[in-house]
């Protein structure tokens, strides 16, 4: 009974009998019933129950919602389905979060749970923090601190936020190979800025230990068998680590991307991170004291003062 009660409502909406109102999206306008949808959203009820203008309205218009998201979102109204997939889940998520209905809302926190991967589960994290979203934050934040290795190399990650970021590195679930935490306890925050000759910075080690980290932890390789492979992997670890820090994550400031976007020129009292050939935990910053522009006013050189002295370098280094 109960069942056909709501395939006759789900057929009234279809041939537009017995409607009351009108949802304007987009470009679509979809009459409805007043009864369904406040019966499905608090959002929806206290509309059309209390004493604001639109109660009395005959077409509602639903701002920074789609049409097609707006459409299916009646739909599930009438029938409870809906089909999720990974090109309407976000827009599902973020449309039935506004418009409170908290059962599609839940679905779409569960299924993007289950697509979570290192390339997408910051920003994932980030809309569902901003929607309110908490199980699917929490989640998000239990994916990104087991896998928190992969994460770190997806184009995300240089988008995270500080907060972010110390919240992350600060958990005791972060789950992190020794020479890969001791790299992100060492990674520049901020600069300090008070004093124009002081090149000391804000590590991540100044929320943990208040003092940068002064060595790498060894690998523990006892546990294992010995033979030839894991001794050439006892000795080429650490120096394989640091190495590819320098020459592939250090470079990743360097690459592509910036050239498709405007960036003003380096000036000088500009705090700069330099290209090191020797692998260290410590970050080596400069300060620009000068700058040499050349055709297009571009600036390509710049004399840099470093705890080691004045040096001229291209901005390349």
């Amino acid at each position: 009974m109960l069942q056909t009660s709501f395939n006759k409502l789900f057929e009234f909406l279809q041939k537009e009998i017995l409607c009351d109102v009108t949802i304007q999206a987009g470009n679509k306008s979809i009459k409805c019933h007043r009864n369904v949808l406040a019966s499905c959203s608090p959002y929806f009820q206290a509309m059309f129950t209390s004493s604001l203008a639109e109660s009395k309205q005959n077409v509602i218009t639903i701002g920074d919602i789609d049409e097609t998201t707006m459409e299916m979102l009646i739909k599930f109204a009438y029938t409870a389905k809906v089909d999720l997939n990974t090109s309407n889940a976000q827009a599902l998520l973020h449309a039935s979060s506004v418009l409170q209905f908290d059962c599609l809302a839940q679905a779409c926190c569960d299924f993007m749970s289950s697509q979570l991967h290192p390339s997408n589960c910051l920003g994932i994290r980030e809309l569902a923090q901003r929607l309110g979203q908490l199980s699917l934050v929490k989640k998000s934040d239990s994916f990104s601190k087991y896998n928190f290795r992969k994460i770190i190399v997806e184009d995300e990650f240089v988008s995270i936020s500080v907060q972010h970021l110390e919240e992350i590195i600060s958990s005791e679930d972060l789950f992190v190979d020794n020479e890969v935490e001791a790299c992100l306890s060492s990674l520049a925050l901020s600069s300090k800025p008070s004093d124009p000759d002081d090149l000391s910075i804000l590590m991540a080690d100044n929320f943990r230990i208040e003092e940068p980290l002064t060595a790498v932890s060894d690998t523990d390789f006892f546990s294992s068998k010995v033979n030839r492979l894991t001794i050439t992997s006892r000795d080429s670890s650490p120096n394989s680590f640091w190495t590819r820090r320098i020459y592939e994550y250090v470079s990743r400031f360097q690459q592509c991307p910036k050239w498709f976007t405007h960036k003003s020129n380096l000036e000088t009292e500009n705090l700069v991170l330099i290209k090191h050939e020797n692998p260290s935990l410590k970050s080596h910053l400069g300060r620009i004291v000068d700058v040499f522009p050349g055709k297009g006013n571009c600036v390509r050189i710049e004399s840099v003062k470093t705890s080691d002295g004045l040096f001229k370098r291209p901005v390349t280094k």
